[in-house]
């Protein structure tokens, strides 16, 4: 039986099959349906510029051109390793000063410098017996303001990372522990949802996922 997967957000569409011939049937079908137009292998998606090497079972994904973009438009990304920052910055977006405007020119910057950073997703052999591996982790207080702290997790598959997320608290923990407990428990729900779409997806987990 040929497997083909077809993901969909808003007016944006995927498709990968195992058989090209299926796949040509299935864009023949959509375009019926549709007003669908097929642009061939996918170069950017949602923002992101998408590059194969097959031949290694890698993927790289990058946002240069968005992020040049959007420092062009003076808005803000939420690329992985600002999102912590840009979530503290986007708290006094009502009620801002100097400060909290240098913070954001700092987040500027920092892209400029870094938009050719690209995320890296593939096999990678030594992580075949443990395929699936979280990581949870918290801070306690947080802000002096609110003393709210922020959790945090992130899911690697064969490697790379396939799901990732920060959350601030809503209530304040009155210790590391407690912190860490809410961390972990927000990790759960998220490796929950990822097993059972990885089965969905016919992409086989021995034994149990490893939380850190």
């Amino acid at each position: 039986m040929t497997r083909s997967l077809l993901v969909v957000y808003v007016d944006d569409m995927l498709l990968c099959s195992e058989d090209d011939i299926e796949m040509m049937k299935i864009i023949d079908s959509l375009e019926s349906e549709l007003k669908k137009k097929n642009l061939g292998e996918p170069k950017f998606c949602l923002g992101m510029k998408i590059i194969r090497r097959p031949e290694q079972w890698i993927i790289y994904s990058d946002q240069e051109k968005y992020c040049t973009e959007i420092l062009k438009r003076f808005e803000i990304n939420t690329r992985p390793d600002i999102a912590m920052a840009v979530g503290i910055v986007i708290q006094f977006m009502a009620k801002h000063n100097r400060s909290h405007r240098n913070a954001v020119k700092r987040i500027f910057r920092y892209l400029r410098g870094t938009t050719e950073l690209k995320l890296k997703l593939g096999r990678v052999q030594q992580y075949e017996s443990k395929p699936l591996i979280s990581y949870s982790d918290a801070n306690l207080g947080g802000l002096e303001k609110d003393q709210r702290s922020t959790i945090g997790h992130c899911s690697f598959l064969f490697g790379g990372c396939i799901s990732r997320g920060s959350k601030k608290q809503n209530a304040v923990t009155l210790s590391t522990m407690e912190a860490e407990y809410m961390s972990l428990a927000l990790l759960t729900t998220e490796v929950t949802w990822l097993r059972s779409l990885l089965h969905e997806l016919d992409i086989g987990l021995n034994g149990r996922t490893e939380i850190r």
